[in-house]
């Protein structure tokens, strides 16, 4: 697998697979890619823990979910906050994509503001178009559109796709 991601995007670690729930790309120090299916605690933990470990001075965090995932609940949003709290000065975006319409979109997008409102100023986004979502990232990041779209592909592969 290591070849694989070498030859495929360079720069591209695997920190991270979880029993189908995530997976977690590094490129460099500066930016995590992680897809996720599942918003619990014990799902969540890995990126918080990275997150909270980096010594990055501009970390970029772009978290893609699958359709119809709640906010984080209880335990996660506890840890939620308090990985804010310790990373706030050197995040320099944090950014979901989150798919579908109706309700858990509309529950996400209402977390990401009241992060965003009650850390004052936490540099969080959330949106539900990915091509737009893809191309801020890239150009915070100064990876590659096409790059962060195929690793994003990459990724989710890794827990057994999207849909599954």
């Amino acid at each position: 697998m290591k070849s694989a991601i070498r030859e495929n995007f360079p720069g591209l670690e695997i920190v991270q697979v979880r029993d189908g729930q995530c997976c977690i790309g590094r490129f460099g120090v500066d930016f995590l890619l992680a897809v996720y299916k599942d918003s619990s605690a014990e799902a969540l933990d890995p990126l918080w823990k990275l997150m909270r470990e980096s010594r990055s001075k501009s970390l970029v965090v772009m978290l893609h979910l699958k359709e119809g995932i709640p906010p984080p609940q209880g335990d996660a949003r506890t840890a939620l906050t308090d990985t804010f709290k310790v990373t706030k000065d050197h995040m320099a975006l944090f950014h979901v994509v989150g798919h579908g319409g109706g309700f858990w979109v509309a529950a996400n997008r209402a977390a990401a503001a009241t992060y965003r409102l009650i850390s004052g100023g936490y540099p969080i986004h959330f949106s539900d178009d990915l091509p737009s979502s893809v191309r801020l990232v890239a150009e915070t990041t100064r990876v590659g559109a096409g790059t962060i779209e195929e690793a994003l592909t990459f990724l989710w592969d890794q827990v057994g796709g999207q849909d599954g």
